[in-house]
């Protein structure tokens, strides 16, 4: 797929309203709350997902973080990233340029990235 980051800022704004778009159903609804749905399979991390709390999974394209704000991820090539969090009505898109699809082995900050993204959710999550 071929995206400029506002085009995933869009897709994660699409996320967050359950697929509606000027009032209209673009998405099924169905579809996103199945995304967002916790499988029973859930909690195996893997090298794209470390359990921070919940269960992650992967469904449709989407890391589920598995916890109850129901929070997914689509993590792409080369340090694409969108993180979507329904419940404190936040996307956050980003773009890296990584050496090779993977990174090389190397982390490039995406342990840091996601402390960063983890505590501003929980931030904005508070009352």
């Amino acid at each position: 797929m071929s995206a400029t980051l506002r085009d995933m800022g869009r897709m994660g704004i699409l996320m967050l309203a359950n697929g509606v778009v000027f009032g209209e159903q673009i998405v099924p609804s169905a579809f996103i709350e199945d995304i967002r749905a916790t499988p029973d399979y859930a909690g195996k991390p893997s090298q794209n997902m470390q359990p921070e709390s919940g269960s992650p999974y992967y469904r449709s394209f989407w890391w589920g973080l598995g916890n109850d704000g129901k929070d997914i991820r689509a993590i792409g090539q080369r340090g694409q990233y969108l993180h979507v969090a329904p419940e404190a009505g936040v996307v956050i898109a980003a773009f890296s340029s990584w050496p090779s699809v993977h990174g090389d082995g190397r982390t490039h900050g995406v342990t840091e990235r996601d402390e960063l993204v983890a505590a501003l959710i929980a931030k904005l999550r508070q009352p």
